[in-house]
């Protein structure tokens, strides 16, 4: 996955602490199991979870969950994070990850979750969209980036509706 990502120049997220993925995935997952906990390696990073997305035995994506907020993550990173490596997109993997996601999320008390994308990236941005995300406002990353933020209810959904019936 790893290298997949380096072909499409696409490594900004395994970089700084998260440059441990270059180590091997046992290296990747105990630095993940560290973080999951908060407070580590810095002080302002959240309890969370990371679930990596799987069809089969092939990793296609990492969703990751945060279980607070910093004013950080209010402009930038919200509740949930996800990645889809370049050859898996546009499958819904995503979209359906997106959903597991806000389930755990209601899992855990959480009522709704916030979320953020760039407002250049209209995947996310539909991604959100179709799981029900209300655009509340706008707010510039650290890097002048601007984002969108949403808010979307974490309610159980079930599976949806069964398309092969008419």
């Amino acid at each position: 996955m790893l290298a997949e990502y380096k072909k499409h120049d696409e490594i900004g997220l395994y970089t700084g602490f998260y440059a441990e993925a270059w180590q091997g995935f046992d290296a990747y997952r105990t630095m993940l199991e560290r973080l999951s906990a908060g407070g580590w390696p810095l002080p302002q990073i959240v309890p969370g979870e990371t679930h990596f997305l799987v069809d089969g035995e092939y990793i296609v994506g990492e969703i990751y969950l945060r279980f607070g907020l910093t004013p950080v993550l209010e402009r930038d990173g919200g509740n949930i994070g996800y990645q889809i490596r370049p050859n898996a997109r546009n499958r819904g993997y995503a979209t359906r990850g997106l959903r597991l996601a806000l389930d755990r999320l209601c899992d855990v008390g959480l009522a709704q979750a916030l979320l953020t994308c760039a407002e250049s990236n209209v995947a996310s941005i539909r991604v959100i969209e179709k799981n029900d995300g209300v655009r509340i406002d706008d707010a510039a990353s650290d890097d002048g980036t601007l984002n969108r933020r949403y808010l979307i209810s974490t309610a159980k959904r079930g599976p949806g509706p069964d398309k092969s019936k008419s």
